[in-house]
């Protein structure tokens, strides 16, 4: 990859089956309204991801590796065979073309793909996830790997924002914020909470 493109976020459509779930957030929204779902949203117990290590190079120490945080999904190498469970925060070697296996499931159904990571940054942050805005057909979901920084965080809450069909993550519509930026600064606040929480983990 270019190096200017860097902090592009990845979208392919793999075949799986589409389903409104982020780290339950599915059954919350349908028993809170959208100030409780927040707030809960922002407690830090709901934002530990499990710190999987077994895929970081030992040589160098983790803060100066990357961390690849996946809520929906579980992820492996060749080398770490098993899937990790999804709610993990990966440890990858970073400089170095990466290849590793995605898995989603639901109940019995079950997809898993490919990645080629080629543009993991030292100390860095990423987050494979859903890609909800995008156009899939039947039986298809889109996934994204997108840089936890200002320029990735304000593409994801751009893109959710923008929705033909107004429905947000939390659940919510647009109306029920005040303005684009304070969703956009909600989003900020989640991950610098679990980043924290991270950093406590190492």
């Amino acid at each position: 990859m270019k190096k200017e493109e860097k902090w592009t976020p990845h979208i392919i459509a793999v075949m799986a089956f589409s389903v409104f779930i982020v780290l339950g957030l599915a059954c919350a929204s349908t028993q809170m309204g959208v100030e409780e779902l927040k707030a809960w949203m922002l407690n830090p117990e709901r934002n530990k991801f499990n710190l999987e290590l077994k895929m970081a190079d030992t040589n160098i120490p983790y803060r100066e590796q990357s961390f690849l945080y996946c809520d929906l999904y579980g992820v492996k190498d060749k080398i770490f065979m098993t899937y990790t469970k999804p709610g993990s925060v990966v440890v990858l070697p970073a400089g170095e073309e990466k290849r590793i296996w995605a898995r989603y499931e639901f109940g019995n159904r079950k997809a898993e793909w490919a990645i080629t990571l080629d543009f993991l940054e030292a100390g860095q942050s990423y987050w494979l996830t859903d890609a909800s805005w995008e156009t899939t057909y039947s039986g298809q979901v889109a996934w994204v790997i997108i840089p936890l920084n200002e320029a990735g965080i304000e593409t994801y809450t751009k893109n959710m924002w923008g929705r033909s069909n107004n429905i947000l993550i939390p659940h919510s519509k647009r109306e029920d914020w005040e303005s684009y930026e304070e969703y956009r600064q909600f989003w900020e606040q989640i991950w610098q909470i679990r980043k924290e929480e991270t950093n406590k983990q190492l």
